[in-house]
């Protein structure tokens, strides 16, 4: 797993690939790549065979950039990219949360209410570097890396936060504040999400690039190892508990673009 050198993130920040160059002299100037997204009911065990039933679920459908309010793109344009992959859901379609109760020992300044919980509702996802940028690691094969998701009205009017974001992951970070990292740790570690790269011909062939998010890493730091832990936290920053969620879906280009 990779830890950043001094020097390093902001070399990385300052290069504009040939990649991006490329599709900004295809397009006649830079446009972050649009996706769609498919949410499974079950999620593949780390033995690829097994599954378990999936904790955050879509509604059978793809939620796809542009449709019924939906904003889903790779960030991958601006002077500083992150290569972050973000989906936005418009009023008229949900994801539904089942939250089971907290982790024992988990940090409750402010316990969710109901918890477990199924909540269905409008939200924010955000898989950070999934193109693997810098990576120290072969980014065509599965490498690790972090997930927030922010989750709005869960509670009455109350905004939350539920992240999975372990100190050290493949893919480098450039969004997340540094600094806030290790509050999403406390007391146990959270898991990282297993982004597996799918075989792609462009610019070249009709197969566009795509990811599957995998969320069933164990965390052996427990004194009960379970899967998939994630932190939650009421905005803007009360700890609401961590969580056993395991989740697994799919992110596909709708355009061809090469990286």
């Amino acid at each position: 797993m990779l830890l950043l050198r001094p020097g390093f993130l902001v070399a990385g920040l300052l290069i504009l690939s040939g990649a991006r160059m490329e599709l900004a002299a295809q397009s006649g100037g830079c446009k972050d790549p649009a996706t769609r997204w498919f949410f499974y009911p079950q999620a593949t065990m780390p033995d690829g065979t097994s599954t378990v039933n999936s904790t955050i679920k879509g509604d059978g459908g793809w939620y796809t950039n542009g449709a019924l309010g939906i904003n889903a793109v790779i960030h991958i344009c601006g002077s500083n990219p992150t290569d972050d992959s973000t989906i936005v859901l418009g009023s008229r379609r949900k994801l539904t949360f089942e939250f089971p109760a907290p982790i024992p020992g988990s940090v409750l300044q402010e316990s969710l209410p109901g918890a477990p919980l199924t909540f269905r509702g409008g939200t924010f996802l955000n898989v950070r570097n999934i193109l693997c940028r810098n990576c120290s690691v072969d980014r065509t094969q599965p490498f690790t890396s972090r997930l927030g998701v922010q989750i709005d009205n869960l509670v009455g009017r109350d905004d939350y936060r539920l992240r999975f974001m372990p100190l050290l992951v493949d893919a480098p970070d450039l969004h997340t504040d540094p600094s806030a990292v290790p509050g999403e740790n406390i007391p146990y570690s959270s898991s990282p999400v297993l982004v597996i790269p799918q075989p792609y011909n462009c610019p070249t062939g009709p197969v566009k690039p795509a990811w599957i998010v995998r969320g069933t890493n164990s965390n052996n730091d427990l004194l009960t190892p379970g899967l998939q832990v994630g932190t939650l936290r009421k905005l803007p920053s009360i700890h609401a508990g961590q969580y056993y969620m395991p989740f697994e879906f799919r992110i596909e280009a709708l355009t061809c673009f090469t990286y």
